[in-house]
């Protein structure tokens, strides 16, 4: 794999994660971990 392959990969992979802590209905798990980092501002963005 190429240099720019892996790294879209990583950031990919970070960005679902981020987004699972932002969706508190889909992941109340992760989603109290988010508030818990400062994440909360991710709830304008919810559904």
């Amino acid at each position: 794999m190429g240099l720019m392959t892996r790294i879209a990969d990583k950031t990919g992979a970070l960005g679902s994660v981020v987004s699972a802590m932002g969706c508190a209905a889909c992941f109340p798990a992760l989603a109290s971990f988010g508030a818990a980092i400062g994440l909360g501002f991710l709830s304008q963005y919810e559904g």
